[in-house]
């Protein structure tokens, strides 16, 4: 894959914040695309991202670190925190 990856996000209120790996996942094999799902309750967004081998989701959360509460994960697969009025700009860089 050449350029710049386009990176999926979704952002659903009171979403179980189990649910978010699933769906990551599917959206990921339907779309070969990283994808990151974010559950948000009481103003905190709790996310999860998948990723295709072309594009290491750990790295690109490293990018926007200072963004995040917290996030960790490894090449193919991530979690990330941070407050619910940071999410339309946390992820510039993917």
């Amino acid at each position: 894959m050449t350029g710049k990856i386009k990176c999926l996000r979704f952002c659903i209120r009171k979403l179980a914040s189990w649910c978010c790996c699933t769906v990551a996942s599917r959206l990921v094999d339907l779309f070969n695309r990283p994808a990151f799902v974010i559950s948000l309750n009481n103003g905190i967004g709790k996310g999860s991202g998948r990723s295709i081998s072309e594009f290491n989701i750990h790295q690109g959360l490293k990018q926007c670190a200072s963004l995040l509460l917290s996030y960790g994960g490894h090449y193919r697969a991530a979690v990330n925190f941070h407050k619910g009025r940071q999410i339309s700009i946390n992820f510039p860089t993917f």
